[in-house]
């Protein structure tokens, strides 16, 4: 049985972290891609060192030609450009949608059958954008924000209340940015509502954390995350590739649900074999809901940048 292709666009923080993440747990044979092919060769090299030493039999091969991710099962990008401090937001908006339409295109061109898993930000609007670009079905482009906001909100919990990891169940739901919605009406420690453990004051001190956890990284060490972002894409490429069935919060194009249309936002979604197999829809307290169309709202107006239809 031939094993699973995955191609790895940029060989940067994330890229390369991927990349020994998805190596590590024997997901597939790897393609490490970058424009910068000799980065690209080294990274994959210095992951290929440990397969004797892990016990994986998986391979990363390093490579600056774009025509080595044909026939991919899954593609996942993370090139772009980050935003500097004389760059505005709109300035990243635009350029990388350009990286984004140009690495696209040739994702349809070259594995037309591939899941898209973009990394890139403005993460809902590029994953949007991809989307259009591709004319893949829905099901098979989604971005990676859910699992990642989850998993840091569930560490400021568990920051507040030592318990095990498993037994904290999170949920962030809208655009992955400061206008996300970690939702508490639907965060449990122990199967108990978050609102009986932690008093008010605490409640909001982990979502402003979650909200701005990005930015408190990028100014401790000068970049923004790597590990946790490389670990969210593996735990949503071994769903799909595994048919796992697994329920996790993922950028997903929304058509009706949550009363939202044409606009990619991070709600629970089951992923299997096909992709995003089913979009789940959570009862929600007025004021969450409110909050997710602003969320929205906010998308929707990076999208009309884009000139996305």
């Amino acid at each position: 049985m031939s094993r699973p292709k995955i191609s790895i666009i940029g060989a940067g923080n994330v890229g390369a972290n991927t990349a020994l993440f998805l190596f590590l747990k024997d997901l597939g044979d790897i393609v490490l891609y970058d424009l910068k092919g000799d980065l690209a060769k080294g990274k994959a090299l210095d992951i290929m060192h440990l397969a004797s030493i892990w016990g994986t039999n998986s391979f990363v091969t390093g490579t600056g030609n774009i025509d080595d991710i044909a026939g991919s099962d899954l593609v996942v990008i993370t090139a772009g450009k980050r935003r500097t401090a004389d760059m505005t937001r709109d300035d990243l908006l635009s350029q990388n949608g350009e990286i984004i339409t140009k690495i696209v295109d040739n994702i349809q061109q070259k594995s037309p059958n591939s899941f898209i898993v973009v990394v890139t930000n403005p993460l809902d609007a590029m994953a949007h954008l991809a989307l259009e670009i591709s004319n893949f079905e829905p099901s098979r482009v989604m971005g990676m924000s859910g699992v990642l906001d989850a998993g840091r909100l569930a560490h400021f919990i568990r920051e507040k209340h030592r318990v095990a990891t498993e037994n904290i169940l999170t949920t962030v739901l809208g655009g992955h940015g400061d206008s996300m919605v970690p939702v508490s009406s639907n965060s449990f420690i122990g199967g108990r509502p978050l609102k009986h453990i932690l008093d008010p004051g605490e409640i909001e001190e982990v979502i402003e954390r979650t909200r701005k956890a990005g930015g408190e990284i990028i100014q401790l060490m000068g970049t923004s995350s790597m590990y946790a972002p490389a670990a969210a894409v593996w735990k949503m490429a071994q769903a799909i590739l595994h048919d796992e069935k697994t329920i996790l919060p993922c950028s997903v194009y929304l058509q009706g649900e949550y009363k939202l249309s044409d606009v990619f936002l991070s709600v629970p979604v089951l992923l299997g074999k096909t992709g995003v197999e089913e979009i789940i829809e959570l009862p929600l307290e007025k004021k969450e809901l409110k909050a997710l169309h602003k969320s929205a709202d906010e998308v929707k107006e990076l999208t009309r940048k884009l000139n996305i239809n």
